[in-house]
């Protein structure tokens, strides 16, 4: 039997940002939201639910399967998003940082 390891995942936050900025113009969000104002929401918010729930109502969608990638990205972006309440660090960063 094969044993089963944690591997971790990094996400490339330039990538991911490149990603949103498509995004944003894909789901047809108003021109003043841009990458710098979801930054903002999310330091803005205590769960990512609030966040998320801000940009559907902003978002054009035509389907689930949009639906679906639009949550995965802003999923990912909320977890690389520095927050005040975890000391500047992202969740990722967080998750991922040596336990004491």
């Amino acid at each position: 039997m094969a044993v089963k390891k944690r591997v971790q995942f990094f996400e490339d936050s330039s990538k991911l940002k490149n990603t949103v900025t498509s995004a944003l113009k894909y789901y047809e969000l108003p021109g003043e939201i841009n990458l710098k104002v979801l930054e903002n929401w999310i330091g803005e918010t205590a769960t990512p639910l609030v966040f998320i729930g801000r940009v559907f109502e902003q978002a054009r969608l035509e389907s689930e399967l949009e639906a679906e990638k639009l949550l995965d990205i802003l999923t990912r972006l909320w977890n690389i998003t520095p927050r005040p309440e975890l000391g500047g660090m992202s969740p990722f960063e967080k998750q991922n940082s040596p336990k004491l």
